[in-house]
């Protein structure tokens, strides 16, 4: 709203400095070769039948601009700029024959006049009047896709939280947890329960805080699924929970410090991408 405010604060100061430059114009002309006769002219009276045409022009340009507002488009065409073609040359013909009769009547002259009163405005205002036009057209069609894009945005904005609301509800839903086989029983072990994962041959042993457990699961297979719960390999034979981490030691025999006591040592490849996730996390190695 503020936008649309600013712009016709905007078209309104250039309106008006229009109709002043066209009056000071007329009447250096009327006065410099002395067109009035002895019947003179003011500055003030050149002003008023300026504002009166371009009252005109306006109320005429309404229906098109309507046209415009109703019909949105934001791909040019030969179709669309034939429409406004047509819109334009309709309404400068009607915006010629109102201020010829209009003049007439003002001024108190005969109807027989109004060919050569359409003519002198047709060649004085036409090119003015088009180009008028034409910025109405830029104008109104600039207001309706700045609408259009705050639809979109605010379209946008819902799906955003649409998607993190559902997001939210999926991840509160979804509680993570891998199944351990007990004998002939399934234990459901939640990820956060689990401190460290050691490789076991060809399987795995899950330590958590409640004791080990052997898993029948590869560690590339435990890796692909507890990275994006928190979880780092520090070494071919180990991941580790980053919320059991207590410290990390990097020295000739750089090692990780679990808060239950344990200490595992680092693989030297693995120590680039440690120190990687120590940045990303506003950390120092």
């Amino acid at each position: 709203m503020k936008v649309n405010v600013k712009i016709f604060i905007a078209a309104l100061i250039y309106f008006i400095l229009l109709i002043t430059f066209e009056a000071c114009q007329q009447y250096y002309y009327v006065t410099r070769f002395d067109l009035a006769g002895n019947q003179g002219v003011s500055i003030t009276e050149l002003i008023k039948s300026h504002v009166l045409r371009w009252f005109i022009w306006g109320m005429l340009a309404v229906p098109m601009s309507l046209h415009i507002i109703k019909r949105p488009s934001r791909n040019f065409s030969f179709a669309l700029l034939s429409r406004y073609f047509f819109m334009v040359l309709c309404t400068l013909l009607l915006t010629l024959v109102a201020i010829s009769v209009f003049n007439l009547w003002f001024y108190g002259n005969n109807l027989a006049e109004f060919y050569e009163v359409f003519l002198f405005f047709a060649y004085q205002k036409s090119a003015l009047f088009v180009n008028a036009y034409l910025g109405l057209i830029i104008l109104v069609a600039l207001i309706n896709n700045m609408k259009l894009l705050d639809a979109k945005i605010v379209a946008l904005s819902d799906l955003k939280e649409e998607y993190q609301d559902l997001r939210k509800k999926a991840l509160a839903d979804t509680t993570p947890i891998i199944q351990i086989r007990i004998g002939k029983k399934l234990k459901n072990v939640l990820f956060s329960e689990i401190i460290w994962v050691q490789s076991d041959d060809y399987c795995v042993r899950v330590h958590t805080k409640q004791g080990a457990y052997h898993l029948r699961k590869s560690m590339k297979s435990m890796e692909k699924e507890l990275t994006h719960w928190g979880f780092l390999r520090i070494h071919r034979n180990c991941i580790v929970n980053k919320m059991e981490i207590d410290t990390i030691v990097f020295s000739q025999d750089p090692k990780v410090l679990m808060k239950n006591g344990n200490s595992l040592s680092i693989a030297q490849s693995r120590i680039p991408k440690i120190k990687a996730y120590l940045k990303s996390n506003g950390l120092t190695a």
